[in-house]
């Protein structure tokens, strides 16, 4: 019964920790963020909304036209994973074989 406990209480300060190093993990990557946009001219807030954050990276590294490129991408992609090769989890485990051994299917 004690060991019981004594595991309950291991996990949920595991967790807690866990739970703690993340937001601080979180905390620090906006601050980073925030402070790179500033340096590169734009404004911090751009470094927080999810898609324009990239949008605006690629505007400072690259071009806009690279970022719609790779947007466009990844959404066919999504869509279509065939589209770069797949993973192949969603195919029979007796098909998947044949390509890690290099047989012909």
């Amino acid at each position: 019964m004690a060991w019981a406990i004594f595991s309950m209480l291991f996990l949920a300060i595991g967790g807690v920790v866990y739970g703690a190093a993340a937001l601080i993990w979180f905390a620090l990557t906006i601050l980073a963020n925030w402070l790179m946009f500033m340096k590169a001219g734009e404004a911090g807030w751009k470094s927080i909304i999810p898609v324009y954050n990239t949008y605006t990276a690629y505007k400072i590294a690259w071009t806009p036209n690279m970022f719609w490129i790779y947007f466009i991408f990844t959404v066919l992609e999504s869509i279509f994973p065939s589209i770069s090769g797949g993973s192949g989890l969603h195919e029979p485990k007796a098909r998947r074989s044949g390509v890690l051994f290099g047989a012909m299917r």
